[in-house]
């Protein structure tokens, strides 16, 4: 996982989302890392590619 993204509980999904630092820490729904999808098994999200999709991926 990209070292500027960390995992939180949303508030308004109530799920676990992958959130980006550079975009606030907040875990609001507009500081969603872009590279994440909805995984039924886990019943969160987990990242995909990030690094080909992220121009903070580090």
């Amino acid at each position: 996982m990209c070292k500027n993204s960390y995992e939180q509980v949303s508030h308004q999904t109530g799920k676990t989302m992958i959130f980006c630092k550079h975009k606030g820490t907040e875990a609001t729904l507009n500081q969603l890392c872009i590279s994440q999808k909805y995984c039924a098994d886990k019943d969160r999200y987990v990242e995909i590619d990030q690094k080909r999709d992220c121009k903070y991926y580090e």
